[in-house]
């Protein structure tokens, strides 16, 4: 770890510490800075900073959930296909089934047993 000396012979000039900040910014707490940011215009640079980190937090946050929605409404919408298929493959099967049914049928009119609750009882 470098000096606190060390540190402010880094930053001696108003161009060392701007070259340190864009270096380093976005590594600093800015709630404990350190001594070479300790001036007005290095803590509004660390606020514009931390709201941009804000922004593109929140960018980020705003993406991810429009990937979801979408992720989202592509498996639903692959979801009512393969129902719809299911549901044409079930009606093409029993189409068939009926299809090599035998059909039966019944000649009423010569039939000689009573049907049942038909006759006298």
């Amino acid at each position: 770890m470098r000096s606190t000396s060390k540190l402010a012979r880094e930053v001696a000039t108003e161009e060392q510490r701007w070259l340190k900040f864009f270096k380093d910014g976005e590594r600093l707490d800015a709630d404990h800075l350190p001594d070479w940011m300790q001036t007005v215009e290095m803590r509004q640079a660390m606020s514009t900073l931390k709201q941009f980190s804000d922004k593109e937090r929140a960018y980020d946050a705003y993406q991810a959930r429009q990937n979801y929605l979408r992720m989202q409404g592509s498996i639903e919408r692959r979801q009512r296909e393969l129902v719809a298929a299911l549901a044409e493959e079930r009606a093409a099967r029993e189409a068939a089934v009926l299809e090599k049914a035998p059909c039966v049928s019944i000649d009423v009119a010569s039939h000689k047993e009573p049907w049942p609750g038909s006759g006298p009882g």
